[in-house]
């Protein structure tokens, strides 16, 4: 089980970006986020904790709670790993369509005080 953000690429190749030279060459397969069930959520497992996956992580989860892409829960072929460690797949079947949502209580008021968001089926 693995959670996609954007969505699968017809070719299954996912791109590689270098800051402002763009896309510099492609993946073998589209990058996801081994993940897990946990009480009704699904959580990412993080394939490593370089700068790299932790700055593009927190960017697909402020566009994902902005409405700019979608995230997917997806299973498929693992094909290799990508350039911060994550799986690659091949042959991708989608799930579910899932969302953030707060699970704090009571909800946060602040911009800054995101608490214990999780993703959960739409």
């Amino acid at each position: 089980m693995y959670i996609r953000f954007k969505d699968i690429p017809n070719n299954e190749l996912s791109g590689v970006y270098d800051g402002d030279l763009g896309k510099i060459r492609e993946e073998i397969g589209v990058s996801c986020y081994k993940a897990i069930k946990f009480n009704n959520t699904y959580k990412i497992i993080l394939p490593s904790l370089t700068e790299g996956c932790l700055y593009d992580l927190l960017g697909f989860i402020r566009d994902c709670r902005n409405d700019e892409i979608p995230v997917y829960l997806i299973d498929g072929q693992q094909v290799g790993d990508g350039s911060y460690g994550e799986p690659l797949l091949k042959h991708i079947r989608v799930l579910k369509k899932l969302k953030i949502i707060e699970l704090a209580e009571p909800k946060p008021e602040y911009k800054m005080d995101k608490t214990n968001c999780q993703f959960q089926v739409l």
